[in-house]
């Protein structure tokens, strides 16, 4: 009965988390379509709750490793060859929107990201990748 419980917190956890996020976005969209000048915001917004939905699901493993004995181990290797790219390509696109200009080829990667709708997927999987990179060893 404890793990029934358990799941349906789960349940119930990502189904708030799903609506907020898309709340957040409806509503960065009804903005950006009265006034047309927070769409840097917009951007960032999406990029946040996409974090956060990646967040999540690593967190159910987070939350098994916070069960075990041991000490805490930060994969650095996981955290600098997937994560760092992927934060500096997500840091790059919200930066273009806000009006910096890049040399012809990084501008066209960033726009074939923006217009593929690739943002929202990219953020999921550093968030996934941040919160599953801490682990614990076991003592022995």
């Amino acid at each position: 009965m404890k793990k029934f419980l358990g799941y349906i917190g789960v349940l119930v956890l990502f189904i708030v988390l799903v609506n907020s996020i898309s709340l957040a976005d409806r509503y960065m969209k009804a903005l950006i379509g009265r006034t047309f000048t927070h769409l840097a915001l917009g951007v960032s917004v999406q990029i946040i709750g996409s974090f956060l939905f990646g967040s999540f699901l690593g967190g159910l493993n987070f939350i098994y490793e916070f069960k075990k004995d041991g000490y805490w181990k930060v994969n650095k290797e996981r955290l600098f060859a997937l994560g760092l790219p992927l934060f500096i390509i997500l840091a790059m696109v919200n930066i273009s929107y806000m009006g910096v200009t890049w040399p012809q080829a990084i501008r066209e990667l960033l726009f074939y990201i923006s217009k593929r709708g690739m943002v929202g997927y990219i953020a999921i999987f550093l968030g996934y990748i941040v919160i599953s990179s801490f682990t614990k060893e076991s003592e022995i």
